[in-house]
């Protein structure tokens, strides 16, 4: 989370308002890379199978 963390050293000359607004954006930027990872890694997971073609793979919405 050194992302995050990085929005902290701005703390100082930010109003409470804006540091709050400011780490909470970073805070769903990371989640939302995190569930991007998943993802893939899930995608990489469900193609790694021997017995299921790797292009069922291909075929699952992982959208929400």
């Amino acid at each position: 989370m050194s992302s995050v963390s990085s929005v902290a050293g701005y703390g100082v000359a930010l109003s409470q308002a804006e540091f709050s607004a400011r780490y909470q954006v970073a805070v769903l930027k990371k989640q939302l890379e995190v569930m991007q990872e998943m993802g893939d890694m899930a995608l990489q997971l469900i193609q790694s199978v021997p017995s299921v073609p790797s292009e069922v793979g291909n075929l699952i919405d992982i959208r929400a």
